[in-house]
């Protein structure tokens, strides 16, 4: 069973101190900023994340706004869960504003995620999912690591995850991607952070190329098009 691998941190203490009192020593700079905005927005560390209802229209739409990246990544999973099976874990992304558009991975850590109610479609912000490591990694723009009871809802406090923002050519946040695991393999995971920063630059690559490639396909195209419309005008339009 999951629950084997689950174990409580020294850090439990820290966390229940800062729902009581407010006090934040030893609580890393990351962690401390998303627990006081959750503080302020009001949220509540020890009831159940509410559930939302998944609106697979509106999940089809942001999946096809981020198609390029949703392909590439369908298409690398099975090659990532192979190369790192030191330790159970998930991996989920999240486009720009939260929302979960895939999650695959360890059959059980996915039924544990369910439970919390986090599935494709819904929310993985901080006003709904306390401190995850994907909302929290999109405000902070950057990596985060968010360890057991680091978790702001003590709901999630079985889990250790690592998110990193994937950006576009313009330097926009296009969306996260996330590695989740069990408290217990919290160490077997900061192992692999440098590993999985590589995967979320290649995947920024590989989106950056087919970009590249397909304006240099249609500038190609145009340019031949003025030979066979020479005399005609022509204009040429992004998507």
């Amino acid at each position: 069973m999951l629950t084997t691998l689950i174990q409580r941190t020294e850090f439990s203490d820290i966390w229940r101190k800062f729902v009581t009192t407010g006090a934040t020593e030893d609580v890393p700079e990351h962690i401390k900023m998303s627990w006081k905005r959750c503080k302020e927005m009001g949220v509540d560390p020890l009831k159940e994340i509410a559930a939302l209802e998944s609106d697979q229209k509106a999940l089809r739409k942001r999946v096809d706004e981020n198609l390029d990246l949703h392909h590439l990544l369908q298409s690398h999973y099975k090659e990532i869960e192979e190369k790192f099976d030191i330790a159970p874990f998930v991996i989920l992304f999240a486009d720009a504003e939260g929302h979960i558009l895939s999650i695959r991975g360890h059959e059980n850590i996915l039924r544990m995620l369910e439970k919390s109610t986090l599935k494709e479609g819904a929310s993985i912000n901080e006003c709904h999912t306390g401190t995850p490591a994907p909302g929290t990694s999109l405000v902070e723009r950057k990596p985060v690591t968010v360890i057991a009871e680091e978790h702001y809802f003590h709901g999630l406090h079985w889990a250790s995850c690592f998110s990193v923002p994937i950006w576009d050519h313009q330097k926009n946040i296009i969306g996260c991607l996330d590695f989740t695991s069990t408290s217990k393999f919290g160490k077997e995971l900061k192992d692999l952070i440098p590993y999985f920063c590589n995967i979320a630059n290649s995947l920024q690559f590989e989106v950056f190329l087919k970009e590249r490639l397909e304006f240099f396909e249609l500038h190609d195209s145009y340019f031949r098009s003025t030979f066979e419309y020479a005399d005609k005008p022509l204009i040429l339009i992004n998507r």
